[in-house]
């Protein structure tokens, strides 16, 4: 295999293993239900607030022009050891949705850094 192809192949993965946060609420959304024990609108907005951190953060991310500014690798980077963080945190350190959603956005807008142009 040459080079080219295998830096694509890690390219691939890293982006794969990144974005699997996402799926990370909708997972763990009936254990979630039984300790939390929270109502229909809780279980959705527990979803959707990937999903608004991620809008929000690609309207910030065009609006500054961050794709242009900073090296995109370290973007990649940051924004999935961040998100990573932010994911570790809520069965870490929530105990009930009033924390839990609040990380659940910012690891949607974290995913945006992840969510970039990694090739020129």
């Amino acid at each position: 295999m040459s080079l080219k192809w295998r830096v694509l192949f890690i390219l691939a993965l890293a982006e794969l293993f990144a974005m699997s946060l996402w799926f990370s609420a909708s997972a763990v959304a009936p254990t979630l239900t039984t300790a939390w024990n929270p109502d229909d609108n809780g279980r959705a907005w527990l979803t959707m607030s990937v999903q608004i951190g991620f809008v929000a953060g690609a309207f910030l991310s065009a609006f500054f022009n961050r794709a242009d500014i900073f090296p995109t690798h370290i973007i990649f980077f940051v924004g999935a050891l961040l998100g990573a963080l932010a994911n570790f945190l809520i069965p870490l350190a929530a105990n009930d949705l009033a924390l839990a959603l609040p990380l659940q956005m910012s690891l949607g807008f974290l995913l945006t850094l992840v969510s970039i142009r990694l090739i020129p």
